[in-house]
């Protein structure tokens, strides 16, 4: 049941009271756990397919820890598949109201000495309205720190209360939005293609999930999304020049450079281009 990389780190809070189950994205077929859209399978060792077996059908958390006692597999183990399972997008969590009140307080308690349990995964087939709640659930962090920064920012006089509005009026929706459209880029290229993807989601990051594309679709649908994100960007940043809004340029010309950073190869798109060049080279 072991995994080759530790995915222990991307485990979520789990109650003995959640009732967990997999993706509909992902099928079993004895031992092995297909990802229907990326077109992956994944191979499972026993007794990792009785966990698998179980998810499937649904189960709590509780019983899924006694089965797991049952089977000899330890603690350990369970928490690197589940969170496994959780970073591909194939678990799925149901909970109670009550369940949620005690989640929150122990969630409390966690960051009180420095602990920060990671989210649960969102991932749906693809849509223009899933796309959008994924690209919400992904920028609420960043949306209510700026939010934040701003009210507090106008409250001291740091920045004058024009300035903080065209931050919370303009710059935030921008940077939501342009982070909507570049990933409605990447799936456009491959709707041309005609392949279908999921819409993920997992803390920040925001991800397009389909099958491996030809050399030629995946290089346009690496530079499609950085592309399209940064020159949502330009029409505000021509505005704020033409009108001498400092924080209406300033603003979009930082988002932009924020999205064309995604092809350095380092990460995300970059780093998809990398492997695209590291390959022809290869070849």
């Amino acid at each position: 049941m072991s995994v080759a990389t530790s995915f222990t780190q991307y485990c979520p809070l789990l109650l003995g009271s959640d009732t967990l189950s997999l993706s509909p994205s992902f099928l079993l077929h004895g031992k092995l756990l297909r990802d229907v859209p990326v077109g992956a399978t994944h191979k499972l060792r026993p007794p990792g397919d009785v966990i698998l077996s179980a998810l499937q059908y649904g189960i709590t958390f509780g019983s899924l820890c006694g089965l797991a006692d049952e089977l000899g597999i330890t603690e350990p183990q369970l928490i690197e598949t589940l969170g496994f399972l959780n970073r591909t997008g194939a678990l799925r969590r149901r909970r109670t109201l009550q369940g949620w009140l005690t989640a929150m307080r122990y969630t409390v308690l966690h960051a009180s000495i420095g602990t920060f349990n990671p989210t649960l995964s969102w991932r749906q087939r693809l849509s223009y309205k899933s796309l959008a709640y994924a690209t919400l659930r992904a920028t609420w962090p960043v949306t209510s720190l700026g939010l934040f920064i701003a009210v507090i920012a106008m409250a001291s006089g740091v920045i004058s209360t024009i300035t903080g509005l065209y931050a919370i009026g303009y710059a935030l929706p921008l940077f939501v939005s342009s982070i909507y459209v570049h990933e409605l880029a990447h799936t456009y290229v491959l709707r041309l293609a005609n392949i279908k993807t999921d819409v993920m989601q997992l803390n920040l990051r925001l991800s397009v999930m389909h099958r491996k594309a030809s050399r030629k679709i995946e290089f346009y649908c690496a530079i499609a999304g950085p592309g399209a994100g940064a020159g949502f960007c330009v029409p505000g940043a021509i505005y704020g020049s033409t009108r001498h809004i400092l924080v209406i340029w300033l603003a979009s010309v930082v988002i932009a450079l924020v999205h064309l950073a995604g092809l350095l190869p380092l990460y995300g798109d970059g780093a998809s281009l990398r492997k695209l060049w590291q390959g022809s080279e290869a070849t």
